[in-house]
């Protein structure tokens, strides 16, 4: 293998780690909100893969009795950004 490549591939690499870490936040937030409520909150040692997938906290924001309208939020964000 020439040198060029094997610095390719390192960076590679590296580049691949870096993106892991930075993203890790955004991937435990997904990972836990998918989980149901009381397991999330009194799981020890935390899981990052939840064994028992729930979407009960998406229907909790999206429904009229949670107080906030998530719906109304999304949709203001959409016109500001177009």
């Amino acid at each position: 293998m020439k040198k060029s490549q094997i610095k390719r591939i390192l960076l590679s690499v590296a580049l691949w780690i870096f993106g892991l870490i930075w993203f890790s936040p955004i991937l435990w937030m997904l990972s836990t909100s998918l989980k149901p409520t009381q397991t999330s909150m009194t799981e020890n040692p935390p899981r990052w893969i939840p064994s028992d997938i729930t979407l009960e906290n998406y229907k909790l924001i999206f429904s009229s009795a949670s107080g906030i309208d998530v719906t109304r939020g999304i949709i203001n964000s959409l016109v500001v950004a177009v």
